[in-house]
C-alpha cells in the first residue's frame, strides 16, 4: 500500500524517493515518520499537488525552519520538482496491523473530501482518516490547518 505514484508536473516518481530524504539523516531525531501522496480533485485540479505530512518525534515542534529544511534537502537530493507543495504536521497517519503505512486511504479522502466506504479491516486506526478530510480544500496561501 505504500510507495504510490506520484506525477505532479509530468514528473513521475514513487514517494519512497520522498521518504529516502525525509526519513534520513539529518530529520531522523526529530521525525517519526512522513507520509508522501498526491491530490487530484476532479473538475478542480488540472495537475496533482503533493503532499508531505509529517509526525514528529516526541518532545519536537513542526515549525517554518523544519518545513525549509525539509524542501531545500528535497530539491538537492532529487529536484525542484519533487518537492511538496504542502508539508503539514499530522498526530497520526493510518497504518496496517503490521505498522505498513497506508498512502491509498489517504489520497482518495484528500481528493474527494470523502473518507472511503471499504476500508480493510487491516488498517489499525481508520478513525484518524477524519483529520485529512480538511486538506481537500487546502489551497496555497490559505493559512494552514495545523494538527
Amino acid at each position: 500500500l505504500s510507495d504510490g505514484v506520484l506525477n505532479p508536473q509530468g514528473i513521475r516518481f514513487g514517494s519512497s524517493e520522498i521518504y529516502s530524504i525525509t526519513e534520513a539523516h539529518p530529520f531522523t531525531d526529530i521525525i517519526d515518520t512522513t507520509l508522501c501522496v498526491g491530490r487530484r480533485r476532479d473538475g478542480i485540479d488540472n495537475d496533482e499537488s503533493v503532499f508531505l505530512f509529517v509526525i514528529m518525534r516526541e518532545g519536537f515542534q513542526f515549525d517554518g525552519t523544519l518545513e525549509t529544511s525539509l524542501r531545500e534537502a528535497i530539491r538537492a537530493g532529487l529536484s525542484a520538482r519533487h518537492v511538496p507543495r504542502f508539508i503539514i504536521p499530522v498526530l497520526e497517519i493510518p497504518v496496517t496491523v503490521n505498522g505498513k503505512k497506508v498512502e491509498t486511504l489517504i489520497k482518495q479522502t484528500i481528493s474527494t473530501g470523502k473518507i472511503p466506504q471499504r476500508i480493510s479491516s487491516t488498517v489499525a486506526n481508520p478513525r484518524c482518516l477524519e483529520s485529512f478530510r480538511r486538506y481537500y480544500v487546502l489551497e496555497e496561501g490559505s493559512v494552514r490547518a495545523r494538527l
